[in-house]
């Protein structure tokens, strides 16, 4: 509290300084008391300012989160393409491994590798289903002596032979437990364990077809009875079974 003023009185020195001073502590003290209130009156707004940035950060935050959520699903859905791609190229890889230069031929019959690729795959699914048998002793030897008969036929029935021969392979695929039907399911059926071979049989029947039509010579004719001898024989041996575990 302030003093009241007074005159300077010609009183001691001591009581004028007393007093001079408790007149200016008396200023000094509601000044503080100012300070101390502002700070109490204060605190709200700060408090406020606080809340509000608060609310500014939380909002920011739920502002980005769809952003994240994007950002996200794209890597997800790289993710999972790259997957597909790397199955993809495996599938492919093994296929061509599988069926070599069939691979190419259906290929190009199909014109597009998902279709192509379609086909030999439901070509496996389909020898899954058979039960292949290798040849019994007496059997093998059999058709062999079979085969020295048809190629000792040639030399005055070429055209004979090879029907013979054509035959004699048809009959030993159906030893073995392949399926019968047409000439392109035969194929078909056997290019999934004899992929190379499969060509030697294409090029044979080609001949004999040819031949039919008056279009093949007996030079043909003889190279169609190679081809067919190399199918034969791999149908005999019965390595291909054995590597495949049928």
């Amino acid at each position: 509290m302030i003093p009241p003023p007074r005159l300077l009185t010609r009183g001691s020195c001591r009581e004028n300084a007393a007093y001079f001073k408790k007149f200016v502590a008396g200023f000094a003290q509601p000044e503080h008391n100012l300070a101390a209130g502002s700070t109490s009156a204060t605190s709200p707004l700060a408090t406020a300012s606080q809340d509000r940035s608060t609310y500014r950060e939380q909002e920011e935050g739920v502002n980005q989160n769809p952003l994240v959520i994007a950002v996200l699903v794209v890597v997800v859905i790289i993710v999972i393409a790259v997957a597909l791609l790397a199955t993809r190229k495996r599938r492919s890889q093994k296929l061509r491994e599988r069926f070599g230069p069939e691979y190419d031929r259906v290929l190009k019959r199909e014109g597009d590798v998902r279709s192509a690729e379609g086909v030999l795959q439901f070509r496996e699914k389909r020898r899954e289903q058979f039960k292949l048998r290798a040849l019994a002793p007496n059997d093998k030897s059999r058709y062999e002596q079979s085969w020295r008969e048809v190629q000792a036929q040639f030399v005055d029935d070429p055209k004979g032979a090879v029907a013979i021969a054509d035959s004699l392979v048809i009959e030993v695929m159906r030893a073995r437990g392949y399926p019968m039907g047409d000439f392109e399911q035969r194929a078909a059926d056997i290019s999934v364990d004899h992929p190379v071979m499969v060509e030697d049989y294409r090029g044979a029947h080609d001949i004999a077809l040819r031949h039919s039509r008056g279009q093949a010579s007996t030079e043909d004719l003889r190279r169609a009875m190679v081809l067919y001898r190399s199918l034969f024989d791999e149908l005999l041996d019965g390595r291909q079974i054995e590597r495949k575990g049928a």
